[in-house]
């Protein structure tokens, strides 16, 4: 009998001891997830804006250099939803760039597909914009 109940107290312990360690390593993830979550938002707010024609062309800025991710306000497109705004987006993609939805800000981030073509240049991405705006404008 002595036996039994100090298996059920080691064992009880060893449970005790997961239970804290799952309780701990939940806290710390939670943390980096928050600080990661943070370096996230700051790295988003230093990117530069692209803008949109009235055409519908996506204009990437000439007089800074070429990154691969941008932002484009999305205010004037007047979505009713967030639900809207990120299927209107996600279907505007292609092999060279993917459009994504912050729909707090009312912002698409274009993330260009710069490893697909590395030697491409400001110009080059502008132009191709305009051959894409051309057959399916970034319109409403």
């Amino acid at each position: 009998m002595k036996y039994r109940s100090h298996f059920y107290l080691h064992k009880l312990n060893q449970e005790r001891s997961t239970t804290t360690l799952k309780k701990k390593i939940s806290a710390i993830m939670l943390m980096l997830a928050m600080i990661l979550s943070a370096a996230i938002m700051d790295a988003q707010s230093t990117l530069p804006y692209a803008k949109v024609s009235e055409s519908g062309t996506i204009v990437l800025p000439l007089e800074k250099p070429l990154n691969g991710t941008y932002l484009i306000d999305m205010s004037a497109f007047h979505f009713s939803s967030d639900e809207e705004m990120i299927k209107f987006l996600s279907t505007r993609n292609s092999d060279l760039y993917a459009l994504r939805a912050r729909t707090a800000q009312r912002e698409g981030v274009l993330i260009l597909q710069t490893s697909n073509k590395p030697d491409w240049n400001l110009k080059k991405w502008n132009e191709y914009f305009i051959s894409v705006g051309a057959s399916y404008p970034l319109r409403k």
